[in-house]
């Protein structure tokens, strides 16, 4: 035998790597284009989601003192207790049932205001968050929650 008839013919070597790097370049396009593809909904379909959560709240009372027997540390501490009406007001994407609630301390903490101002916000007609009020309950209409008063433990 001579070298000559061990050598191979160089030419499938070569269509093979062509072949192997159109693959390569085939996939790398294909993954390019999922990659682009969002499946986000719109924002006309987030504005529409969001809005459907507007229930009103039926039970916005017990469902806030459900909330504050768990967030006040003494809840017999409480006295002077307002609530509003939930109300639609701009937040987030578009409205939420917001109302507005108002009451002071007996014995406040050193360092603490002795009264507090919040806004409950409501989601699906159920309480979704309790936050410090800056400027969204100013002409609130207020009316006596005495049953936050009377809450205990």
């Amino acid at each position: 035998m001579t070298a000559r008839e061990h050598e191979t013919d160089p030419e499938p070597i070569r269509r093979a790597g062509f072949l192997g790097r159109a693959a390569l370049l085939l996939f790398a396009a294909t993954l390019g284009g999922c990659a682009s593809y969002s499946t986000e909904p719109s924002p006309e379909a987030q504005r529409a989601d969001w809005e459907a959560r507007n229930i009103y709240p039926q039970a916005y009372r017990s469902e806030i003192l459900a909330y504050m027997r768990n967030y006040l540390n003494d809840p017999r501490n409480v006295r002077d207790a307002l609530v509003s009406e939930p109300d639609l007001k701009p937040m987030g994407l578009g409205n939420r049932y917001v109302s507005c609630l108002r009451y002071g301390l007996r014995n406040p903490a050193a360092g603490n205001p002795p009264g507090k101002e919040h806004i409950v916000i409501f989601v699906g007609g159920k309480l979704d968050a309790l936050r410090e009020a800056r400027d969204q309950c100013a002409g609130a209409a207020y009316a006596a929650f005495p049953e936050l008063e009377r809450l205990s433990r």
